[in-house]
C-alpha cells in the first residue's frame, strides 16, 4: 500500500446540499474545488442564496469531502445586469466587482470563468482583465472554461488567458484539443504554458484522462444562437440553415454515433440511436429536445493527444464530475490517472504529486496536499497495483478498486468500501474552515 494525500480535484461540479459527494471520496478525494464554469456554488444567476449562505447550509448539514468554492463570473454577471451584453456598462461592471469581493471576502479562493458558453462567451478581454485584477489583489485564481478548446482556436484562447494573467494567477480548466489529432500540438500547448511561466505569468492547467467531454447538445448550435431566444427566432426564420449547421456540426465532430445522451430518458443511447427510434434525422432529434437539450458524452478527444496533458508534470487532475453525471470522469478520474502511469512505466510519485502538492498550490491551499508535520491529515492509503477506475460507458457509476482508506483531518471517512459519518469541512480561504 500506499499512503499519501488526498487526493484534490480542482475542477469538480455537483452541490453537497443536492446529495453525498460519495464518488469523489471513494476515488481517494479528499477535497473539491467548486463554483466551476462561471457559476457560484448554491445561487441560480439571477436569485437564490449568497455563497457565505451557501457555505454556512454545507457546514451545517455536513460533506463527505472538504470543499473549496469559486465565485462564477457568469452568476455575477447575470446579477449585474450585464447579462449577454456585448459590453458591460461602468456600472454594471462596478456592480460585478462588489459581488466578487464579496464573494473574495467570504473566502472563495478565486473567480470561475465559462468564456464557451451564455454569458461568459459575451464578455471581451479587458472586461475579464479588470475581473482579474480584483482577484488578484485577494491572492486567488482565476479558474476558466477557455473560449474554444478547438485545434484551431485554441492557442488564441490561451493567449487571452495569458492576459489575464498579468494581474492573477490563471488556470486552464480541463485542457483538451476538440479535433485535434496530433499530439505534437499538445506538446506545443504545454511549452507555451511553461514558456509563459518563465515570463512571470502564473499560469496552469488541469486534465482529464478521458477521451469525450460533455455538454449539452447546445455545443452543437451554430453562433447565431446563444440563448432561448435567438433559438426560437432561428427555428422560426433560419430553421434550413439552422438544422444544416448542425447537421455538419455533427459529422465534424464524429458523426451521431459518436454523442452519447446522458441524462434525461434517453440516456445511454447515442444520437444516431434516438433519432433511428424517432425515425428522424440525428439534426432533427437535436431540435425536437429542445433548447440545450439532455447533457451528452461528446466523444471529440484523441486519445494520445490528451495523454500528453495527463503525464505532464506540470498539469494537475481535475474531474469535471458530478455524481449524477452519466461520464465515468465522475466515478473514476484519480484512479484511472494513477492507472496511466502505472500502464505507461511512470513514477506512480509524479502522478501523486499532480494530485496533491501541485493542486494544493494552484488552489492555495497552504496546509493540504503534503504528509509532513503540522499539516492536516487528509490522506489516501492505496494499492498501486490493484488501482483502476473500473467505470465505463454503459455503466459510468462503477466504483474504483484499490482505494483502501480514506481519512480527512485525521478521520476515517472510507474504509475498505465503508464510509464513515461525513467528516469534510468548507475551506475558506483566509478564514477558518467551517
Amino acid at each position: 500500500m500506499i499512503v499519501a494525500p488526498g487526493f484534490i480535484d480542482l475542477h469538480a461540479h455537483g452541490d453537497p446540499l443536492e446529495g453525498p459527494q460519495l464518488a469523489s471520496l471513494r476515488q481517494g478525494v479528499t477535497t473539491i474545488v467548486v463554483g466551476q464554469d462561471g457559476r457560484t456554488p448554491g445561487p441560480f444567476f439571477d436569485d437564490g442564496i449568497t455563497l457565505p449562505q451557501w457555505m454556512q447550509r454545507v457546514a451545517a448539514q455536513g460533506s463527505h469531502v472538504h470543499v473549496a468554492a469559486l465565485s462564477g463570473h457568469g452568476t455575477n454577471r447575470m446579477r449585474s445586469g450585464a447579462k449577454f451584453a456585448l459590453q458591460a456598462t461602468p456600472q454594471q461592471l462596478g456592480a460585478a466587482i462588489a459581488l466578487l469581493r464579496e464573494d473574495m471576502a467570504a473566502g472563495a479562493f478565486g473567480m470561475s470563468t465559462a468564456l464557451e458558453y451564455e454569458p461568459g462567451r459575451f464578455t471581451p478581454l479587458d472586461e475579464l482583465v479588470e475581473l482579474a485584477e480584483i482577484v488578484g489583489a485577494g491572492g486567488g485564481v482565476v479558474m476558466s472554461h477557455l473560449r474554444s478548446e478547438d485545434s484551431d482556436r485554441i492557442d488564441g484562447s490561451i493567449d487571452e488567458l495569458i492576459a489575464q494573467g498579468r494581474k492573477a494567477r490563471v488556470h486552464a480548466s480541463h485542457l483538451k484539443i476538440v479535433y485535434g489529432h496530433d499530439p505534437l500540438q499538445a506538446v506545443r500547448i504545454i511549452e507555451k504554458l511553461r514558456g509563459a511561466r518563465r515570463r512571470g505569468v502564473k499560469v496552469t492547467a488541469d486534465a482529464y484522462p478521458y477521451n469525450a467531454g460533455f455538454g449539452n447538445l447546445a455545443l452543437l448550435y451554430p453562433d447565431w444562437i446563444s440563448d432561448a431566444r435567438t433559438w426560437d427566432t432561428a427555428l422560426a426564420t433560419r430553421r434550413e440553415e439552422t438544422m444544416s449547421y448542425i447537421a455538419a456540426r455533427i459529422e465534424r465532430r464524429g458523426t451521431a454515433d459518436a454523442i452519447l445522451i446522458g441524462t434525461g430518458p434517453d440516456a445511454g443511447k447515442t444520437l444516431s440511436q434516438v433519432g433511428s427510434e424517432k425515425g428522424v434525422s440525428a439534426a432533427q432529434a437535436v431540435i425536437d429536445y429542445g433548447y440545450g437539450g439532455p447533457g451528452a458524452a461528446h466523444f471529440i478527444i484523441d486519445a494520445k493527444v490528451q495523454e500528453v496533458f495527463i503525464i505532464a508534470p506540470d498539469t494537475g487532475v481535475g474531474s469535471d464530475g458530478a455524481p449524477s453525471m452519466r461520464h465515468p470522469r465522475a466515478f473514476g478520474t484519480f484512479p484511472r490517472a494513477l492507472q496511466t502511469f502505472r500502464e505507461r512505466g511512470l513514477p506512480t510519485e509524479r502522478a501523486v504529486h499532480k494530485m496533491t502538492g501541485l493542486a494544493a498550490d494552484i488552489i492555495g491551499l497552504e496546509d493540504r496536499g503534503v504528509i509532513r508535520s503540522g499539516a492536516m491529515a487528509d490522506l489516501v492509503i492505496f494499492d498501486p497495483i490493484k488501482v483502476n477506475d473500473n467505470a465505463t460507458w454503459s455503466a459510468p457509476d462503477t466504483t474504483p478498486s484499490g482505494i483502501a482508506m480514506v481519512m480527512l483531518e485525521g478521520s476515517v471517512a472510507l474504509d475498505q468500501g465503508r464510509e464513515g459519518p461525513p467528516c469534510g469541512r468548507v475551506l475558506r480561504k483566509g478564514l477558518p474552515s467551517l
